[in-house]
């Protein structure tokens, strides 16, 4: 190779590996830094920030870290508790305890960039349709032990499982029997499935048969995915191909107009800008609030429970920055929204996250731990603005 192509050559392969180490060490707010040598620190959140409440705690013993074997593999998240009884004061419920667990889909496409398959489990191979299978028990026995241990402190309620990537039915090969097989462990560990009617989509809410959890019911997406503004501007478009954000969550919520208690579960994508995130979350609350208010209900008292795999640590301080920068410096300025009818207030947010914000997932093939949590709840109280 000629001295002038060889600089050229040398020169672009530079900018792409600092371009590629600049999106891998941003990407999950931060998370793909350790892949890189970096150690976790008080970066993976603003200490004093009065809006994060650390009292999730993990169950490692479902984080698949050490290398792939099928009998014994859980998922390359794991579950974070959060137990209101002992949350701080500001939150402390004895009524609720809510789980949010990725538990990995079908270890089979392999992503050229990063050198991974979509689930690691320090995994340099496909995951057979069997490993899968195999795994799907363990992690459904998971689920029942998860439920079962870690009732709340008082009255008849029951804990919830917020599940994302979980089998759906879909155009590829063996999907609809996978679905199946994962209905039919829940039914044998006497678990219930609530999840949008289609089963096409990667959520769920696992519940224990028989206890009040069984409440919960679905809003599906046929009902609010061409909800409009007032200008509009569809909030979810589902019919353009590069428009998928809608497949990205799924609404819960108890009696539609008399219970006002909604549960988002959430899988973002992976975003390197905090705008990106919120912008998204954000028209997430705009359905909401347009649904309620399109059927004749007030948003006043409204809680919202924003619940899953953000692939972004939203206690990171660069969210305090945004808010300091785009907010007036406040917070409860961040999911408000001026331009709808009724206009509508934040009253309360705040950013529920493990101790210390410290990362449960896995961010490489190698096992590699994230340092940030990226699975996360956001708890908004809304009001009439």
């Amino acid at each position: 190779m000629p001295s002038r192509n060889r600089k050229l050559f040398k020169r672009r392969t530079l900018r792409k590996n600092k371009k590629l180490k600049k999106h891998l060490t941003k990407m999950r707010g931060g998370a793909a830094a350790a892949a890189y040598g970096y150690m976790p620190s008080s970066s993976c959140f603003t200490p004093g920030d009065s809006q994060l409440i650390q009292f999730g705690v993990p169950d490692l013993s479902c984080l698949s870290e050490s290398a792939y074997n099928a009998a014994t593999a859980y998922s390359d998240h794991a579950p974070i508790i959060y137990n209101f009884n002992l949350a701080p004061s500001l939150l402390t419920n004895s009524y609720i305890s809510i789980i949010t667990w990725n538990v990995g889909q079908l270890g089979d496409y392999y992503n050229s960039v990063n050198n991974s398959y979509n689930h690691k489990f320090n995994l340099k191979r496909v995951e057979t349709k069997d490993e899968y299978k195999q795994r799907l028990a363990n992690i459904v026995r998971a689920l029942a032990s998860l439920l079962r241990n870690n009732k709340p402190a008082s009255g008849n309620n029951h804990p919830f499982l917020f599940c994302q990537e979980l089998p759906f039915i879909s155009s590829q090969p063996n999907s609809k029997e996978l679905r199946d097989y994962f209905k039919y462990l829940l039914s044998q560990n006497s678990l219930g499935l609530v999840c949008d009617s289609s089963e096409r989509n990667e959520f769920g809410l696992i519940v224990q048969l028989g206890s009040r959890s069984q409440r919960f019911n679905v809003l599906n997406k046929n009902e609010y995915w061409d909800l409009t503004y007032s200008n509009g501007k569809t909030i979810f478009p589902h019919s353009s191909s590069s428009d998928k954000e809608w497949r990205r969550f799924e609404i819960y919520y108890y009696e539609f107009g008399v219970n006002t208690y909604y549960y988002v579960n959430i899988h973002a994508i992976y975003t390197e800008e905090p705008a990106v995130i919120v912008n998204f979350l954000n028209r997430i609350v705009d359905i909401i609030h347009i649904y309620r208010t399109n059927n004749g209900f007030s948003i006043d008292g409204v809680t919202i429970y924003i619940i899953g795999d953000y692939n972004f640590n939203i206690a990171s301080p660069v969210i305090n920055d945004l808010i300091r920068s785009r907010y007036q410096s406040n917070p409860l300025h961040l999911f408000a929204n001026q331009y709808l009818t009724p206009k509508r207030k934040i009253t309360n947010m705040y950013k529920l996250t493990t101790q210390n914000a410290e990362g449960f997932s896995l961010i490489d093939n190698n096992g590699t731990r994230s340092p940030c949590n990226i699975d996360c709840i956001l708890k908004l109280d809304l009001a009439s603005g």
